[in-house]
């Protein structure tokens, strides 16, 4: 989170920040020389493309939904979600996949 007086800051001022500072304050996750940006936009995607569809998801929501929680509800929260997803046949073959040393054929269930 951006600290509120560097978001006030910006706002009233409307100054430009530098990738380095976006980073700073958590707007960016990475800086890259531009020579180097399609490439490495190329990694992250295959990395992405790589994953259960089925686990992002429900990684992003639980992650999304339990974000504003009291603290207990959100341990009880995502206790719930983890019983879910080890109840998938994705989690199981990933698991599989590991230990097999091998890529995972994902099935989105």
């Amino acid at each position: 989170n951006v600290p509120r007086k560097r978001v006030n800051e910006m706002m009233l001022l409307g100054e430009r920040l530098s990738a380095e500072e976006a980073v700073t304050y958590g707007l960016a996750n990475k800086v890259v020389p531009a020579a180097e940006f399609d490439a490495a936009v190329a990694d992250w995607a295959q990395k992405l493309a790589a994953k259960s569809p089925l686990l992002m998801r429900l990684g992003h929501d639980a992650m999304y939904r339990q974000q504003d929680m009291a603290f207990d509800d959100a341990l009880e929260f995502l206790r719930s979600q983890l019983t879910l997803t080890f109840s998938t046949e994705d989690l199981a073959e990933g698991v599989r996949a590991f230990f097999e040393k091998r890529d995972p054929e994902w099935k989105g269930r």
